[in-house]
């Protein structure tokens, strides 16, 4: 069987919280509310912190593919 990672989001959700504080709803232009886009309550996006190649971080140390 293998073994997956569960990602941990926590840094992110407080990023999230503190862009709320001074960005209308927390993320910028066309992803804001007057373009109809919503993000949940319960969700929030990732705040990337490095990239190499075709590889990126999220601040909380999470490693994705950006193809």
């Amino acid at each position: 069987m293998a073994n997956f990672k569960i990602n941990q989001y926590e840094k992110s959700h407080e990023w999230f919280d503190r862009a709320i504080k001074v960005i209308p709803s927390g993320v910028y232009g066309h992803l804001g509310p007057a373009e109809g886009n919503f993000i949940p309550v319960s969700a929030w996006p990732f705040f990337s912190e490095k990239a190499k190649g075709t590889y990126f971080w999220d601040v909380d140390g999470n490693k994705f593919i950006d193809y």
